[in-house]
């Protein structure tokens, strides 16, 4: 190993542990374990602090060697590494919970008072103590299975009775990137730019937040925030696509905004425009017909006046301009 460590030193070859490799792992967290161990043997030690140091975990004694990787949208998947977990290994549901409790408010500390009150407010308060000891042990054996008996849970953080994910941990989570591509999408001028964007983004969206778990209500706050934000990318897509002419994908993306909200009006003004400029007249006025329905049945409320106009000019069939 100290072979291995000189070499690598003396070949300035050090970026083999920071740039994926066609020859190295595909996850570059395996390599911690391996640094601490040099480190715990005293093997080029000035070299391996650097090595942890420029990874964050110069004060690190032990480490997984994986990234998690989460996926939320749709069915809820943890990997470690490239090994996904399955239900078994949860061995409780609410172990799931806290995890993706802790997940989405993982800038800052909370006490067990206060993920209770969030996640089961009507458990009995005499039996915190013992149940949320249960809870965290299951979930710290999910994360870390290998993790040797009595040793700091890696990705669990915890100070006094408050409680957080390691904010030094690398976690691969679908929401953060969905959030990313999106706002950048939504923020770029240019139509070359934005679609990609948009596309990058709306391609993790693979059904609403936690679909496959009972509902929880502090999760739909989440639920409902990532819904509105697909519905934005999407339409800002749609509209992209009657930009440049490319009618069909922005029909696809208006009728996928409505298969998840079925009031969306703004899809209902491009599908009328489209069908227009596709030539079909009936498609576009059975559009609006449909979507005054729907309005007035789930609101009382009538289509905006631009829908209205938009309309009205197909109906007298003159030129249509967004």
């Amino acid at each position: 190993m100290e072979s291995l460590f000189r070499e690598i030193q003396l070949g300035n070859y050090d970026f083999i542990f920071f740039q994926k490799t066609i020859y190295g792992p595909r996850d570059l967290q395996n390599y911690i374990p391996l640094f601490l161990k040099g480190k715990e043997l005293g093997i080029q030690t000035s070299y391996i602090h650097h090595l942890l140091q420029q990874f964050g975990y110069e004060k690190l004694d032990s480490h997984p060697g994986y990234t998690l990787k989460v996926n939320t949208f749709g069915t809820f998947q943890l990997f470690l590494g490239n090994r996904q977990i399955s239900d078994k290994e949860w061995q409780r549901m609410k172990a799931k919970e806290l995890f993706i409790f802790l997940l989405v408010h993982k800038n800052r500390w909370w006490s067990k008072e206060e993920i209770y009150e969030q996640l089961w407010p009507h458990a009995s308060v005499n039996n915190i103590d013992n149940e949320f000891k249960v809870i965290l042990n299951a979930l710290n054996k999910t994360l870390e299975p290998k993790r040797k008996a009595r040793s700091n849970s890696f990705y669990i953080h915890r100070a006094q009775n408050q409680y957080r994910m390691n904010p030094k941990a690398v976690i691969e989570i679908d929401f953060e990137q969905f959030e990313q591509w999106i706002y950048s999408g939504l923020r770029e001028k240019s139509p070359e730019k934005a679609i990609p964007l948009l596309l990058k983004g709306l391609e993790l969206y693979k059904g609403s937040f936690l679909a496959d778990i009972q509902s929880n209500a502090s999760f739909s706050t989440f639920k409902e925030h990532f819904q509105n934000l697909f519905l934005r990318g999407a339409e800002k897509l749609a509209q992209l696509y009657v930009q440049t002419n490319e009618t069909d994908q922005a029909i696809d993306w208006c009728e996928r905004i409505l298969t998840i909200d079925k009031t969306w009006e703004e899809a209902y003004r491009l599908l009328m425009y489209c069908h227009y400029q596709k030539n079909n007249r009936p498609l576009a006025i059975n559009y609006y017909k449909k979507l005054s329905k729907i309005l007035s049945e789930e609101y009382g409320l009538e289509p905006m006046e631009s829908t209205v106009q938009m309309y009205e000019m197909i109906l007298d069939a003159e030129d249509i301009h967004l």
